[in-house]
């Protein structure tokens, strides 16, 4: 999970509650060894999100008053 490693996490509470939330919305799954792995689901919404912070914003904006 790079982006845990990227990002830093001030308190273990955080991560815990982030990690929990991850699971619930069924994009992370804890295996029986205690690690984490993204599922289906966490992975289209990973593709979803880079897409999104790729995208250009438009180079001209007309505003119609």
């Amino acid at each position: 999970m790079s982006i845990l490693r990227k990002n830093f996490v001030d308190s273990s509470s955080k991560l815990s509650f982030h990690l929990q939330k991850l699971q619930s919305d069924g994009l992370l799954a804890k295996s029986d060894a205690g690690r984490y792995g993204v599922t289906e689901a966490g992975q289209r919404a990973w593709q979803v999100v880079r897409a999104l912070a790729e995208r250009k914003p438009p180079s001209l904006l007309i505003l119609k008053s």
